[in-house]
């Protein structure tokens, strides 16, 4: 086993082949932010991990705890934790059944352990997350089953608990040799030419594309399984835009520009339309120019949404830099700010949106009420600021104009008043939400928004502070930033 970084080491087996993800990258390794970590330290000895090879390929095996979760795996929209679940990473435009293939599959999982693992392959590798066992080993195991919604052949199997140790087992085929990357820790070439900075979407992804400016889509459009999407994909570094093309009527148009307000990529997808989806949902009728008797109201309701989106945007652009600086996703799965907490483990319909705000969407067939569960701790509903004690399940009514968002205790959001778009003389104007007492900071990040300029020079911080007495220390006004007053 080498160490190559704080908080990485590899391990090789056989002769790996000529071409591989790794081999083919062209990005460096963030030293900086790894350097920051304390000293990292894997949960099993490099003995633990065994090699083997055959005429079907290279086998690796891993030990597993019994209450060991797993989490990863690039773009999964059926599923979140693979504990107890076989995953087949390869490409699949239309997966139907939940075995991992998908638009964007990664053969990389975060385990609850305290580690990661990347398998250095395209090749189309099956993993086994404590599902086989050596011919025999099971005869005698015992099981406790795990309390779940999810009614699935696949979650007969997954949704157990195992008292004895179990083991993951990872098939490369037609391979002599392998590479694996272990992780733990706390967890461009046209525009670079032009010094600017360009966002796209891609519809399929892979290995070690986290440093890459696009966000994945999909042609499927189940909006479950979309936000389910925004959780999953969080696990392999990938960023996931659950845009809205077609709407049943104009509380799912609400219901998906929600969702999207509070995405990695705020996308309506109105190419095949020569008007607006708030002026008219049905695409024929659209096509043909017949608008909803109450195009009015959803155009105002779809404003509001739109310039919540752009109110965040200075919150969020330090969501990005932290994402930059230190590899902590802007949207993420709720396990990764709680592994402690067996109840968010399997929530796949929760996420953080930047620091500290929680969002819970609600979808056309949740109607107007939905379960939330909110860790230990003071929560603060976002928009009536009604305090929840948490630790426990809530039934949260939402109207269709409404999205159930909370704030994490002690939290400092910075707001900007909605601007049409960010120009290169843009202001924002900001206030500041002070949620909570005590000691508390926020930093924004400043520079032109556009170039490459930021990797020349560092962006500015501007430290947003709450003392220990609750009074908010603002900075100067600066170049973008202009500060109003507290809420």
């Amino acid at each position: 086993m080498q160490k190559i970084a704080n908080g990485i080491w590899k391990m090789i087996f056989g002769t790996p082949e000529e071409f591989t993800p790794v081999s083919l990258r062209k990005t460096r390794i963030a030293q900086e932010g790894l350097a920051c970590m304390d000293e990292p330290f894997l949960p099993f000895q490099e003995e633990a991990v065994n090699f083997s090879a055959s005429a079907r390929g290279i086998t690796i095996t891993l030990p597993m705890k019994t209450d060991e979760d797993i989490y990863g795996f690039g773009e999964q929209l059926l599923s979140m934790n693979y504990a107890g679940r076989k995953r087949h990473v390869k490409v699949n435009s239309d997966p139907r059944v939940d075995t991992g293939e998908g638009h964007a599959p990664v053969p990389f999982y975060i385990s609850t352990a305290g580690y990661g693992l990347f398998v250095d392959t395209f090749r189309y590798a099956t993993f086994y997350m404590g599902t086989n066992s050596e011919k025999g080993v099971s005869r005698a195991k015992c099981e406790v089953n795990i309390p779940h919604t999810e009614f699935s052949e696949s979650a007969l199997y997954a949704l157990k608990r195992s008292k004895e140790e179990r083991r993951i087992i990872i098939e490369i085929p037609a391979t002599e040799g392998i590479e694996i990357y272990l992780f733990s820790g706390n967890v461009k070439e046209v525009f670079r030419n032009r010094n600017i900075r360009t966002l796209s979407q891609v519809r399929s992804s892979g290995s070690l594309a986290a440093p890459l400016p696009f966000m994945l889509y999909s042609d499927l459009y189940g909006h479950r399984e979309f936000i389910r999407g925004i959780v999953t994909s969080s696990f392999s570094g990938m960023l996931w835009a659950p845009e809205v093309r077609d709407c049943a009527n104009g509380t799912d148009l609400l219901r998906r520009v929600q969702t999207i307000v509070f995405s990695p990529h705020t996308l309506l997808n109105c190419w095949r339309i020569p008007y607006a989806p708030w002026k008219q949902v049905d695409i024929e009728k659209n096509l043909n120019g017949e608008f909803m008797q109450d195009q009015e109201y959803y155009t105002d309701a779809c404003r509001k949404l739109l310039e919540l989106r752009m109110s965040l945007l200075p919150y969020f652009y330090s969501a990005f830099m932290d994402y930059h600086k230190t590899g902590l996703p802007p949207v993420r799965a709720m396990v990764m700010d709680y592994p402690e907490d067996l109840e968010v483990r399997n929530i796949d319909d929760q996420y953080f949106f930047g620091k500290d705000l929680l969002v819970c969407p609600l979808t056309l067939e949740d109607g107007t009420a939905r379960e939330v569960y909110l860790p230990d701790g003071k929560w603060y509903d976002f928009f009536s600021t009604k305090v929840y004690e948490g630790g426990r399940r809530f039934q949260i009514e939402a109207g269709e104009e409404e999205i159930p968002v909370f704030v994490r205790d002690g939290a400092l959001v910075p707001l900007a008043k909605p601007v049409l778009c960010v120009k290169e003389d843009t202001v924002f104007e900001m206030t500041v939400r002070s949620y909570g007492s005590g000691e508390s900071e926020f930093v924004l990040y400043e520079d032109d928004f556009t170039t490459y300029d930021y990797e020349k020079k560092e962006s500015a911080a501007i430290p947003v502070r709450r003392t220990a007495d609750g009074d908010i220390e603002y900075p100067e006004n600066t170049w973008r930033y202009r500060f109003l007053k507290n809420i």
